[in-house]
């Protein structure tokens, strides 16, 4: 869509419509969430998946689970801080405390920093074609079984659970009202 004329209105316009188009209303956390980062081109690295991770860490339950669905076919990657941000810490604490200490300035922070912020809701399983070593490294739990995953996670709570969906994890914008 393309919007014109005064720039206040054809941004208020522009607003309403991008909101229509990705808000999601939801009246509810979910114990599970699987997230996508969109299919090719968007998934091609761990780096990008963490936006489709972010959006579901915003509806999932504390001490819920999400899993990632994400290609990952050229890696973390392994150049820049990112990978190296990941590993280099010996907690999540330590991450995000690492990450908050105002002379840290280093590229690629934001996708560290949520990842971790992620981690204290919930776990992280993802379904890539990354290897163990390397979703773990990434402090992730890997799994080539994704209905064999529900399932595990579905044995361990109580009172048939909904599961959420999110086909376009970083394109969405879910709102609990």
């Amino acid at each position: 869509s393309i919007f014109s004329g005064n720039y206040l209105g054809a941004h208020r316009e522009g607003a309403r419509v991008s909101a229509q188009i990705s808000m999601v209303k939801l009246e509810k956390k979910f114990p599970i969430v699987i997230t996508t980062n969109s299919g090719y081109p968007l998934d091609q690295n761990l780096y990008q998946t963490v936006k489709g991770i972010w959006t579901a860490s915003r509806i999932v339950e504390e001490s819920g689970t999400i899993i990632a669905v994400s290609e990952c076919s050229k890696g973390i990657p392994d150049d820049g801080n990112f990978a190296k941000l990941m590993s280099s810490y010996r907690s999540i604490n330590e991450l995000l405390e690492g990450l908050s200490n105002p002379v840290c300035n280093l590229m690629d922070r934001w996708q560290a920093q949520k990842l971790a912020m992620s981690f204290k809701k919930a776990d992280i399983f993802l379904y890539s074609s990354l290897s163990q070593e390397k979703t773990e490294s990434c402090r992730m739990k890997k799994t080539d079984d994704i209905i064999g995953t529900v399932r595990e996670v579905l044995g361990k709570i109580k009172n048939n659970p909904s599961i959420a969906v999110i086909p376009h994890g970083p394109i969405t914008v879910p709102i609990i009202v």
